[in-house]
């Protein structure tokens, strides 16, 4: 369990949940918006993509930079906004295509409109599924990697901090050493938080052990 909860709190597994969170909540944005567009046939199943892509990207950059990779201030259009959304409609592109598909095989099948419907919406996840991973690495190491390292680093450090203070008692035992008895017969126990050792009689040592 304590393996887990290790594995769990390391900062990059924390910085993969909350991008996992921002896709989670862009996608159902995006999903709704093509959903309606296809279900009341207002725009044909590709330009609804479009729309529905144009309409997710606002949420994910925004989220994104600020929860994700912690970075404030102005944004930068030519260094942030523009490559995000030519990446954003890369994916596009690719979504777009297999919802053509999608539609088209739909049509083919004389499917209803609900079952349309959901053809058309499990190729668009299919494809942006499938660049969910290499999206975060792109904006791990070029558009946002300015100041991803700083901002995981002094959130993972003021987490480090409260945990010390709920628990003082973890990090003194840490700092103990062994207790060890020496030539005088005496027992030197082990410094905490930087005391010096205690020399107690052996025999007494021995004494409150076998009370105890």
């Amino acid at each position: 369990m304590s393996r887990v909860r290790r594995v769990a709190g390391h900062p990059r597994i924390r910085q993969l949940a909350r991008y996992g969170a921002v896709s989670i909540i862009a996608t159902t944005t995006s999903a709704v918006v093509l959903v309606t567009l296809v279900l009341t046939r207002t725009l044909p199943a590709a330009w609804a993509n479009v729309v529905a892509t144009a309409v997710g990207t606002v949420p994910s950059f925004e989220l994104n930079r600020r929860w994700v990779w912690g970075k404030t201030g102005q944004r930068s259009l030519a260094a942030e906004v523009g490559p995000f959304v030519a990446l954003s409609f890369a994916g596009l592109g690719l979504s777009t295509l297999a919802v053509a598909a999608a539609d088209h095989v739909a049509n083919g099948a004389h499917l209803g409109s609900l079952a349309r419907t959901c053809v058309v919406e499990g190729a668009s996840l299919a494809a942006f599924g499938s660049l969910w991973l290499a999206q975060f690495a792109i904006l791990d190491r070029l558009l946002f990697a300015s100041r991803r390292g700083r901002a995981v680093a002094s959130l993972d450090a003021r987490r480090s901090q409260r945990s010390r203070a709920a628990h003082p008692s973890r990090g003194l035992a840490s700092r103990s050493g062994p207790a060890r008895v020496d030539q005088d017969g005496l027992v030197e126990a082990g410094p905490s938080c930087g005391a010096p050792r205690r020399r107690t009689p052996a025999i007494v040592g021995m004494a409150s052990r076998g009370e105890g």
